[in-house]
């Protein structure tokens, strides 16, 4: 699943940031485990039991969360990261799509100001995004 919302992702904010600017944005990138081509990130998805950062119970030790960035490419060639003060709005306003996708939780801006951490833990009657606290 995080995989499929990853990509949902990349084509739902190029969509809104290139009707925001038009005729400015190339594309977005969802940018979580890059560490293979030299980045720092390794474990913003998949956290193995060796790995001892986090919450022993965490979704990411399931299988069944990720942290992002979302970076702007734009076709002048600027790359800029989203604010995410932003993206938490444009998810709110759109929630039942989030919904439909798979999306159930997004960490709170105030533990995840430079992310978006998203998680796909199943919440039963689920109506509404939950937003947790790290």
């Amino acid at each position: 699943k995080v995989v499929d919302i990853a990509e949902f992702y990349k084509s739902f904010f190029t969509n809104y940031f290139q009707q925001k600017f038009p005729g400015k944005v190339k594309s977005v990138s969802i940018i979580s485990n890059n560490w293979h081509l030299g980045g720092t990130k390794q474990y913003s998805g998949y956290r193995p039991p060796e790995y001892t950062e986090g919450a022993k119970l965490s979704q990411h030790r399931l299988g069944s969360a990720f942290d992002c960035e979302i970076k702007i490419n734009y076709s002048d060639g600027k790359v800029e990261e989203v604010d995410y003060k932003e993206i938490h709005k444009v998810i709110r306003e759109n929630e039942e799509l989030f919904l439909s996708k798979g999306v159930t939780t997004i960490e709170n801006l105030a533990d995840a100001s430079g992310w978006l951490h998203t998680d796909t833990r199943w919440i039963p009657n689920q109506t509404k995004i939950l937003f947790v606290n790290a």
